[in-house]
């Protein structure tokens, strides 16, 4: 693919856009595909992440010339080239008319037209923070955003105790605003290896509920966090899930205490996700070249549920159970965001013909095919599984493909059976394991 990457860099947006772009831009291109980066500020307060990559300076994102765009910034400027993924800061900005959404923070229910790659898996970050554990030390960090743009420190300094401002290192602004304001000193701008190493022997990190918390939780380093701006809500909600003290702007009367009594939270963050997010992008690219699937959305709710309770289907299950409303809503927020999980609706000139969902562990998948019941007798279970195994095929997705029918399911035998899964062991009483190289 020939991809366009436009980030907006300006002051206003910071740095961590810039820095996310470009680790799904280096993923892209280290499989082959050609990425060209564009940006409105090429000169802007963290112009250092355009080094040694092709670039342009462009006011808007492309509307042609190129096979995908790749656009980040607080709203989706349109029209846009199709597809169009985007990485997204909701609640800032409209709700991106796109092809898929990257959003570590939000749920599934926030993007129900769209697809998205949501949740803490696809939280990007540097691999050196991950890679440089914490040692502990004696001094307070501090990393109010950027250069602080939104002039935090100010009321950060007001809050902190005497000692608490003489042992703090400033991170993000001149010496002499760090000193004036009654800290030790500033460090002014830190790389990414600079700043991990900075962050692996402070005693606690005080920072803005942004990218850089993730950060700092990666190294494993106590966190504080502050809300400055809107579209950190969905991350500063994040972090207060993970026990991180996370104050809004206005209310910093406890703050020194807050910093004093900083624990470690280990955080469900890693170092893959600008891989997971390149493989959604390369599938997003394959469902619009092929005719028979495409990627489940949550707005999809109605129908799957519709499907999973039809009486034929509810006899089929290995375990019958009562699926409720509120129970497959939840089922389908955490396929829709796992990583290792591909929800497919199918559907033709008629209609939907059914679903069909793989879920990988290690270099085997599951498979799990329903017909809608209306198309039933016509052949679409093995169109399934053909679309199916041409996904795992081209996508290489899984070298092994696997079913788990029960023995009085006949159809079902019958229909994996034509298309060449071979019955394996039966691994419980009355049920069935099938598989298939592919």
């Amino acid at each position: 693919m020939h991809i366009a990457l436009w980030a907006d860099g300006s002051a206003t947006v910071g740095a961590g856009h810039l820095i996310r772009s470009r680790l799904v831009g280096q993923a892209l291109r280290a499989r082959g595909h050609r990425v060209h980066w564009l940006t409105p500020t090429p000169t802007g307060p963290a112009s250092w992440a355009w080094r040694d990559i092709d670039f342009e300076q462009a006011a808007a994102p492309p509307q042609q010339g190129y096979d995908l765009l790749l656009g980040d910034g607080n709203d989706a400027q349109g029209p846009v080239l199709r597809p169009s993924v985007w990485l997204h800061d909701r609640p800032a900005g409209p709700h991106p008319e796109v092809d898929l959404v990257i959003d570590a923070a939000a749920q599934a229910s926030d993007y129900p037209s769209v697809l998205a790659c949501l949740g803490p898996a696809y939280r990007l970050l540097q691999n050196i923070f991950f890679a440089t554990p914490w040692r502990g030390g004696t001094g307070l960090l501090i990393v109010p955003g950027g250069t602080d743009a939104t002039d935090l420190l100010p009321s950060l300094a007001t809050t902190l105790t005497a000692a608490q401002r003489q042992a703090a290192r400033v991170v993000g602004c001149d010496d002499a605003k760090a000193r004036r304001l009654g800290f030790a000193a500033g460090l002014g701008s830190l790389t990414a290896a600079e700043l991990a190493q900075r962050m692996a022997t402070a005693s606690v990190c005080l920072v803005t509920a942004s990218t850089v918390a993730w950060e700092a939780l990666a190294v494993g380093c106590p966190v504080v966090a502050v809300e400055v701006v809107v579209n950190q809500a969905d991350s500063a909600a994040a972090l207060r899930s993970l026990g991180v003290p996370v104050l809004p702007r206005d209310g910093l009367g406890n703050l020194a205490e807050q910093v004093t009594a900083a624990k470690v939270c280990p955080a469900p963050i890693d170092d893959q996700a600008a891989e997971r997010i390149a493989d959604r992008i390369e599938d997003l690219r394959w469902t619009r070249q092929q005719n028979v699937l495409r990627s489940a959305r949550y707005g999809d709710a109605r129908q799957l549920y519709d499907w999973a309770i039809d009486p034929a289907v509810a006899k089929s299950r290995l375990r019958p159970a009562e699926i409720t409303w509120e129970g497959h809503l939840r089922w389908l927020a955490t396929s829709l965001s796992d990583a290792d999980s591909r929800l497919f609706i199918a559907e033709d000139a008629q209609g939907p013909t059914g679903t069909v969902r793989v879920t990988r562990q290690a270099d085997v998948a599951t498979v799990s095919i329903t017909v809608a019941p209306e198309r039933r007798g016509q052949g679409m279970g093995r169109r399934l599984l053909a679309a199916l195994q041409e996904f795992a095929t081209d996508r290489r997705f899984a070298h092994r493909l696997r079913a788990l029918i029960r023995s009085d399911n006949t159809a079902s035998l019958v229909c994996f059976e034509k298309a060449g899964y071979t019955p394996v062991d039966e691994i419980e009483p009355g049920v069935y394991r099938l598989e298939k190289i592919v």
